[in-house]
């Protein structure tokens, strides 16, 4: 009897191999890299000074950066876009970021979201919510 339970268990485990995890998302790194990323009020606006590095192993068409908004509670408030190239971005290159916004009060942090310019979702090393300074 033992033997036909083993022999059985044995037959189970070829019929179902295990799934192998594909080679892709899950073992590459993020698409954009926050090299640096400084957003502060300055009167009544936010700038932003920054810079991302392209992370994945292609070019991106342009990047385009959304910047949420977020209230004390992590509740959304606004969300901004910056394009910070309209020009191809290689692997290894860096696109810098220099804009401003019109601040409202409750905004106390923020998090970033991005995309390549055909509208492919990019992942990024440190999405936030990081403090307005």
């Amino acid at each position: 009897m033992k033997r036909v339970l083993v022999l059985a268990f044995l037959v189970a485990l070829c019929a179902f191999p295990q799934k192998k995890k594909p080679k892709g998302k899950e073992q590459s790194g993020p698409d954009l890299i926050v090299v640096k990323m400084e957003v502060r009020r300055e009167q009544s606006m936010i700038v932003f000074d920054g810079v991302v590095r392209n992370g994945s192993d292609h070019a991106f068409k342009g990047i385009v950066l959304y910047f949420e908004f977020l209230d004390a509670d992590d509740k959304l408030i606004s969300r901004r876009s910056i394009e910070v190239t309209k020009l191809p971005v290689e692997p290894g290159e860096e696109g810098v970021v220099e804009a401003q916004t019109n601040s409202q009060a409750r905004m106390v942090s923020y998090r970033i979201d991005a995309e390549d310019k055909d509208g492919r979702y990019l992942t990024l090393d440190r999405p936030g919510p990081f403090a307005i300074e």
